[in-house]
């Protein structure tokens, strides 16, 4: 019962982020996946440790974050293997979007601080945040830069453009992709449109090029 009222009000508040919900149905499955959740068009797994074991925060973050895939990969879709990014990072930082409209800036801001306790920030060493899901090794290794830093490029990008900008930008790109298909090149023109002006600076901590996607 938990589960589905943060799916309900997940799928509230990504509807007025992002854009309406694209299906007549939703289903929030629990199943034996050891991987926290699944996501499907229409559908997602939850796994059942969540429920028997771990805490309402987990179970909140995996459940929110497994509904922002119904924009960000079942919406809008991206390459899973050669831009894991796109899609996960979107997905992530929709979490703290959640946080934020359901329980205050407070709940959002700690989120955002985990993810660059767990390695999120950018540093010269690091790769870009859009490279192939075949270079990682491991798990570990392929979280910090997909999932974690990816979140923090748009709480970044989300200050840089001011809220009306960035989320009329993400509605645009919903809009523009709809059933179809994005590059983090066709994310990176789109952004720039919305803020007025290059994103340059923004581009090269993160992405290591001011021209990410090409």
């Amino acid at each position: 019962e938990e589960a589905l009222r943060i799916a309900a009000d997940a799928l509230d508040v990504y509807g007025r982020r992002f854009g309406p919900y694209p299906y007549g149905e939703f289903d929030l499955v629990e199943t034996l996946v050891s991987v926290g959740g699944y996501e499907f068009a229409g559908m997602v797994f939850i796994e059942q440790r969540l429920r028997e074991g771990a805490s309402l925060s987990q179970l909140r973050f995996i459940v929110a974050h497994e509904v922002a895939h119904q924009w960000w990969y079942a919406l809008v879709g991206s390459d899973p293997v050669t831009e894991p990014w796109l899609d996960e990072a979107l997905a992530t930082y929709s979490t703290a979007v959640y946080l934020e409209d359901v329980l205050g800036l407070a709940a959002s801001r700690g989120l955002l601080a985990y993810f660059a306790a767990e390695g999120g920030r950018p540093n010269g060493s690091a790769p870009g945040i859009d490279v192939s899901a075949l270079r990682y090794g491991s798990w570990v290794a392929y979280r910090g830069p997909v999932y974690y830093r990816g979140a923090l490029f748009f709480d970044a990008l989300r200050r840089e453009m001011g809220d009306d900008a960035f989320f009329g930008m993400l509605q645009h790109y919903t809009l523009a992709h709809r059933f179809g298909f994005a590059t983090t090149r066709d994310l990176a023109v789109t952004a720039e449109q919305y803020a007025g002006r290059p994103l340059d600076d923004l581009y090269r901590l993160w992405f290591g090029t001011s021209e990410p996607g090409e």
